[in-house]
């Protein structure tokens, strides 16, 4: 075992214990809230590691920018979150609505690139933490993808604060999600896919929240402007 697996392992192994540790006495901040500066202390580091594991196995090449990745990421990604609507919520109509009406959904986006920008780089950060650096070492180990995947996606589901207070039915999904983005990965090898898959599902998450608040304050900019607040350090609450 190299010394860049080693301290790898015991970064994520701290890592992971310390998000535990605060999910289950909820203590940590809501999910994708900006973390505190423990979480930071031990992430960056833990996503260096990570770079040169994922790098080594050739996974941060070009296909990290390939356009038809990125773009089939995309669409992958808006068909997913479009199912978990449904699967979630038991209602066809508003996950083919949500499927459908792109474009709102893209008039938010572009209303907000800092958001866009977040949450990409959140992507970004835990699939090449998990799926680039921990998943190939977890398969290599154990010679089962199966069995590493899942491992991964229990671990990936774990340290987030949600997956504690959703309803059992949501946290399985969040858990099938994992597991999905970890077979894309394995079949496919290509980081871009999954990343924007997971961008999109984020973005999508906070696109409905934004909706719940356009409904409340019934001001586009007022709704933009509290959710902002929320996501992003430097933005205030006014509303």
């Amino acid at each position: 075992m190299s010394w860049w697996v080693t301290l790898f392992l015991l970064f994520f192994t701290a890592y992971f214990l310390h998000a535990l540790h605060g999910n289950l006495r909820d203590e940590n901040p809501e999910p994708m809230t900006a973390p505190g500066p423990n979480v930071y202390l031990l992430q960056s580091p833990l996503f260096l590691l990570a770079i040169v594991l994922a790098a080594g196995e050739g996974f941060l090449g070009r296909g990290l920018i390939s356009p038809p990745h990125i773009l089939l990421g995309i669409l992958a990604g808006h068909l997913t979150f479009a199912v978990s609507v449904w699967v979630t919520h038991r209602n066809s109509r508003d996950a083919w609505q949500h499927f459908t009406h792109i474009g709102p959904i893209l008039h938010f986006f572009k209303e907000s690139p800092a958001l866009l920008l977040r949450f990409l780089f959140i992507s970004v950060v835990e699939e090449i933490i998990y799926r680039g650096a921990l998943q190939p070492l977890l398969i290599a180990w154990t010679g089962s993808p199966a069995w590493s995947i899942l491992l991964v996606a229990i671990l990936f589901s774990m340290v987030h604060w949600h997956f504690f207070r959703n309803r059992a039915p949501d946290s399985l999904e969040f858990l099938a999600f994992s597991v999905l983005l970890g077979v894309l990965f394995h079949l496919t090898g290509n980081l871009a896919l999954v990343i924007m898959i997971h961008t999109l599902r984020n973005l999508e998450i906070v696109y409905l929240e934004y909706l719940v608040k356009l409904e409340a304050y019934n001001d586009e900019a007022r709704a933009l402007q509290s959710i902002e607040a929320r996501y992003l350090r430097h933005a205030s609450e006014e509303a």
